[in-house]
């Protein structure tokens, strides 16, 4: 899920997910949430950003292929 600072849904924020050459992105709902499918097992790297917002990255993400992973996103205004 994706919300600002005072816990508001973003819907439209890009969201995507980094290992080397490897790359998948996704956008929010009209409720903050996201999710990226078929992520094989490893360590990653997610960000997320709107227009008007900073982004925020997080490394060091333990992905388990077929298992669902969750990292929830605070967006602060530019």
């Amino acid at each position: 899920m994706v919300t600002d600072t005072e816990g508001t849904e973003i819907s439209g924020a890009s969201v995507w997910i980094e290992q080397d050459t490897v790359t998948a992105t996704t956008f929010t709902d009209t409720r903050g949430f996201y999710a990226i499918i078929g992520v094989p097992t490893g360590i990653w790297s997610v960000s997320a950003t709107r227009e008007g917002y900073d982004t925020v990255r997080y490394d060091g993400i333990n992905v388990i292929a077929g298992n669902k992973t969750v990292q929830n996103f605070v967006l602060t205004k530019k």
